[in-house]
């Protein structure tokens, strides 16, 4: 991708970063002074959490900062957090989702995803990395996705979320970024 140089949109758990420019998101930044027991404004829940909440453990730390805590049991198919975007600048860009996870089992399935949907709700778009990485439980492992956003397209959904087996998915450094000029 010679020449291509990232914008970001979209910023959540980090605390800091030097290249953000233009933000698309609303509400509140994923951030440890931002949230208490609830989900921060701007932001929705996905499936079924058992709890959601920033770790500052030792283990769940990264980069020295606390990581969001989402605990998922198997009574819902899947469990995580998701933020609309509005899109229509967008169309025939490309656009790169990424974020650091890290999940407390082998057998958890833990992923990001991205969906492009036009104003009838026309899904015109959908791309996860829940079979892409592999790592062992308590590894950070990076996970990224590219999509040209189609034409047509009014919203983008982006979001973390686990799935399969119950269990805890961390989240550090989900980001939005535009790619080209």
């Amino acid at each position: 991708m010679y020449g291509l140089r990232p914008v970001v949109l979209l910023l959540a758990t980090g605390v800091a970063c030097s290249g953000v420019r233009t933000p698309l998101l609303t509400g509140e930044r994923l951030t440890p002074s931002a949230v208490s027991d609830s989900v921060p404004s701007g932001w929705q829940t996905d499936g079924r959490a058992i709890s959601m909440r920033f770790d500052s453990t030792a283990g769940a730390r990264r980069g020295g900062r606390p990581t969001l805590r989402v605990a998922y049991d198997s009574s819902a198919p899947y469990a995580g957090i998701v933020q609309r975007v509005t899109a229509a600048p967008l169309a025939g860009r490309s656009v790169e989702l990424r974020a650091h996870l890290m999940r407390d089992s082998s057998r958890a399935k833990v992923g990001i995803w991205m969906m492009a949907v036009s104003d009838s709700q026309e899904r015109l778009a959908y791309l996860n990395s829940y079979d892409s990485v592999s790592s062992g439980p308590y590894r950070w492992a990076t996970h990224r996705l590219r999509l040209t956003v189609p034409t047509g397209t009014a919203r983008l959904l982006v979001g973390a979320a686990i799935h399969t087996e119950h269990g805890v998915m961390w989240v550090s450094d989900l980001s939005l970024q535009r790619w080209g000029r």
